[in-house]
């Protein structure tokens, strides 16, 4: 069966489309990322402090929805690679501050380029520019957020 097919039997619902995205992305981004020795957690981690280099754990944790636990146990990996450092936050002794090392913006900046590439294929299946099909993307994430957030308070 060819992709096409394939996808078109089995997208009965949008999550359908957003699950072959999703793989395919994956498994695309996964090929740089397995040679760089680190793994899908560990690179959203450590992209999130790329863009917000001395955050806290805390952050983190909010920022993935996530439990601190697990921000906790990605970040002993990343420290034992030799990939964020950790630093006492010096207002809040309790906290620790997280900085990628010059090692981490290396791979960051290989698999910044790999996202590019891709994000620019998907670009131009959604609309006429990068700006519109972003704007649309986040519309639909902002969307799908909102609409989570609503339907399943208890």
């Amino acid at each position: 069966m060819d992709n096409e097919e394939l996808v078109l039997k089995n997208t009965i619902y949008a999550s359908g489309f957003f699950y072959y995205i999703t793989k395919s992305h994956n498994s695309y981004l996964y090929s740089f990322m397995k040679n760089l020795n680190i793994n899908g957690n560990e690179y959203s981690f450590l992209l999130y402090l790329y863009h917000n280099n001395g955050s806290t754990q805390v952050d983190l944790a909010e920022s993935f929805k996530i439990p601190k636990s697990q921000v906790s146990r990605s970040f002993k990996k990343l420290e034992e690679k030799n990939l964020i450092i950790r630093k006492k936050d010096d207002k809040n002794k309790k906290f620790y501050k997280i900085f990628l090392t010059g090692k981490a913006i290396k791979i960051i900046n290989k698999l910044s380029k790999a996202e590019l590439d891709w994000s620019e294929m998907i670009y131009k299946q959604l609309a006429s520019s990068d700006k519109e099909a972003r704007e649309i993307l986040t519309r639909v994430a902002i969307n799908a957020l909102n609409f989570t957030d609503e339907r399943c308070k208890k």
